[in-house]
C-alpha cells in the first residue's frame, strides 16, 4: 500500500494541516469544484474556529458531540449539522488511511 509522502511530517499536525492536505487530495481525485467549495464553507465556517489548531490525534469524540451541540444551539439545521460530521468523518478517514 502506497503511503502519503507526508505521513511522518504530519503524525502530529494540527486539524488546519490535515484539511489542507485532504481538500488537495479532493482535487486530485477529480471531485467537483462545487463539491470541493461545499467543503471548504463548512470548514472555515463551522470547523477551524473550534478544532482548527488542535492536534489531529488530540480530537476526541466527546470534542465531535460538543461541536456538533453547539452547532445545534445555535440554531443549524439538522442538514448544516451532518454537512459539518461528513467533512470531519472524511477528514479522519483519510488521516487513518495515511497513519497519521
Amino acid at each position: 500500500m502506497a503511503r502519503h509522502p507526508t505521513q511522518i511530517q504530519h503524525r502530529s499536525g494540527s486539524v488546519d494541516h490535515l484539511y489542507a492536505e485532504w481538500i488537495v487530495e479532493l482535487r486530485r481525485k477529480g471531485r467537483s469544484p462545487n463539491t470541493v467549495y461545499g467543503y471548504e464553507r463548512v470548514y472555515e465556517r463551522n470547523i477551524r474556529p473550534t478544532l482548527g489548531k488542535l492536534a489531529v490525534t488530540k480530537v476526541n469524540t466527546k470534542m465531535l458531540t460538543d461541536l456538533y451541540g453547539a452547532h445545534q444551539a445555535r440554531g443549524l439545521s439538522a442538514r448544516s449539522v451532518y454537512q459539518i460530521h461528513a467533512c470531519l468523518s472524511s477528514m479522519f478517514t483519510q488521516a487513518c488511511r495515511w497513519g497519521w
